[in-house]
């Protein structure tokens, strides 16, 4: 290689023959090639099984649809304000002609959902612009991002460990049923994994044993930063990436002694915090502007500020519930998630690849510390999500590519033979289990389309249980929807008089909704009245809704136990009935899908 380039620089002709046919200088220039063939390789692995279809899921969560109705708010605020006569309005101070011009645009006024979860949906508002204002949105946007996140572990893992823990890496997060779960759902996590993982890589890679440059700390503040205002759990994750820092330089100054390591502490903290301040000023700016748009035109905000909003939700998963000791029964709950999706041999390396990370220093020691540390912290919430731990999963791909490298060194002093059979079983395994998955994850849709264009017909109001998720479908047909938290909670009887007296024509029950704990008075409520119902004729319309993808795959909520409870209730597709005009009676016609 360096025989070649020399004889490059010292005026032969690089096209001659000779140096075409110079080993040392083809090997060179195929191992220049190599990195940038893997990546390639690699993101066009995870963008088919991100992008494909994606455009069909739609939305699936509650959280979705109130982040899709916040995207749809920045969407058409901005229609607003790039429309001329909103401004002819505002300084004519003409405010009716003002009412007018956000209600030509579809702004909803009576309401917002101030999640503080913004820099997510200010990427999905801006994705919008793109394909335009559709459920699909949001998905669209998450897969674009964790495809970028592949991306950013390769080239971030590969300055640390070499291209083939890289390549390893960052094939074992593409093929990752974890994260392509998330990656293809309308929910903020894939935005703030991906702008946590840019931030702890530029960490990881930056020199520890001289000053940093400031733009790199800054540029590492800001992603963090941006992780923050995507979703207030990043800002765990970025507490304890501070933490593991501080105990890492004093512990270094104070046995060598060194009092520099102090100086170069506040050196980084200072950069990197400035950064982290930068987005969440720029999103208290427009949450500020908002609320004062807001107020001129009479419209509903329940937070006046950014920071109050965040720290109203930080709250939520530590108030008067949360658990004053560790509920370390959690830890089999994640477990379950982890080895239902991930298999067996992931999580065996995994475990190896914390212990040799964290032995190698602080380059890699975010990668086994961190995870370790947000899981138990995690034990402290009130209840247990799976979505939690999507953050670190991209830094568990990195410990499990880790410990394959290591088992095979390991294995590699009996014999090449051995080591390339426990190579190809460490690799193969968990590739084989994450592919399998993740075959899984690409057939699902959402049944929420189909099932609006069936209510299409409907002459009267439609009860729905989230009238956030299913409005961007029943908007453009001009549906009435009725919220059922409006619905009191009253015997099955009462209840269908009070659908009447509302002019609800028809009834959509989606146990994805109201399935959450089967021994509340909301779940059985709801269990009467579909008894109920049933008992006088069928559902009118089934359409399948996650039966076989939210709840047998993901099994998301409190605990593992949780797809028993919804196989026993018998809780599974969305049902449609019909309720007649006169008498409070049900229809007996039904609809077969």
């Amino acid at each position: 290689m360096t025989t070649g380039l020399h004889a490059c620089s010292s005026g032969g002709d690089p096209g001659s023959s000779e140096q075409r046919a110079d080993p040392g200088l083809r090997r060179g220039v195929a191992a220049a090639k190599a990195p940038a063939v893997l990546l390639a390789a690699v993101l066009c692995l995870a963008g088919a099984l991100r992008l494909t279809g994606v455009s069909e899921v739609g939305l699936r969560y509650a959280d979705g649809s109130w982040y899709a109705s916040d995207a749809r708010l920045w969407h058409r605020c901005a229609k607003v304000a790039a429309d001329p006569l909103s401004w002819y309005a505002v300084f004519r101070q003409d405010k009716a002609f003002l009412l007018s011009r956000l209600d030509a645009h579809g702004v909803d006024r009576s309401g917002r959902y101030a999640k503080p979860c913004q820099g997510y949906t200010l990427l999905v508002a801006a994705m919008m612009t793109i394909v335009g204002d559709t459920p699909s949105a949001g998905p669209i946007t998450n897969a674009v991002l964790s495809t970028m996140s592949v991306g950013v572990l390769f080239v971030g893992v590969r300055r640390l460990l070499g291209d083939s823990v890289a390549f390893l890496a960052a094939l074992l997060l593409a093929l990752s049923p974890y994260d392509l779960v998330y990656a293809r759902a309308d929910l903020a996590d894939p935005a703030a994994t991906f702008f946590v993982l840019s931030g702890v890589l530029l960490w990881a890679n930056a020199p520890q044993d001289r000053v940093t440059p400031g733009r790199r700390l800054l540029i590492t503040g800001v992603a963090l930063g941006l992780a923050a205002t995507c979703h207030y759990r990043s800002v765990l994750f970025v507490s304890i990436l501070f933490g593991i820092d501080a105990a890492r330089v004093i512990a270094r100054g104070a046995g060598s002694g060194i009092v520099v390591e102090a100086r170069r502490l506040g050196a980084r903290w200072t950069w990197i915090g400035f950064g982290c301040v930068l987005p969440v000023a720029a999103l208290e700016t427009f949450f500020q502007s908002g609320a004062l748009a807001a107020r001129m035109s009479d419209a509903f905000f329940p937070f006046q500020s950014f920071v109050g909003a965040a720290w109203h939700w930080i709250g939520l998963h530590f108030d008067g519930d949360a658990k004053a000791t560790p509920d370390l029964g959690a830890i089999a709950v994640y477990a379950g998630y982890l080895v239902r999706w991930q298999g067996w041999v992931f999580v065996g390396l995994t475990g190896i690849g914390v212990i040799i990370c964290i032995r190698r220093g602080f380059a890699l020691c975010v990668a086994g510390i961190a995870p370790v540390l947000v899981i138990l912290s995690l034990l402290f919430q009130p209840y247990h999500v799976a979505r939690a731990l999507s953050v670190v999963v991209p830094m568990m791909c990195v410990c499990a590519a880790v410990g394959a490298a290591t088992l095979a060194r390991v294995c590699s002093g009996g014999g090449r033979m051995t080591a390339a059979g426990a190579l190809a079983g460490a690799l193969l395994a968990p590739l084989a289990h994450a592919g399998y998955r993740a075959a899984g994850v690409m057939k699902h849709r959402s049944g929420l389309a189909p099932l609006v264009r069936e209510l299409a017909s409907s002459d009267g109001a439609i009860l729905v249980p989230n009238v956030m998720l299913y409005q961007p479908y029943a908007e453009p047909l001009g549906l009435k929807l009725v919220s059922a938290e409006e619905m009191p909670r009253v015997a099955p009887d009462e209840a269908i008089r009070w659908m009447i007296e509302h002019e609800v024509t028809r009834v959509v029950l989606d146990p994805q909704h109201w399935h959450c704990d089967p021994r509340s008075d909301e779940f059985r409520f709801w269990e009467r009245l579909e008894a109920h119902l049933r008992a006088v004729a069928a559902p009118s319309a089934q359409f399948p809704h996650l039966s076989d993808y939210r709840w047998e795959f993901l099994a998301e909520g409190p605990g593992c136990d949780r797809l028993a409870d919804m196989i026993a209730s018998d809780a599974g597709p969305l049902r449609v009935y019909e309720v007649r005009g006169a008498g409070g009676g049900l229809t007996d016609r039904r609809v077969e899908r």
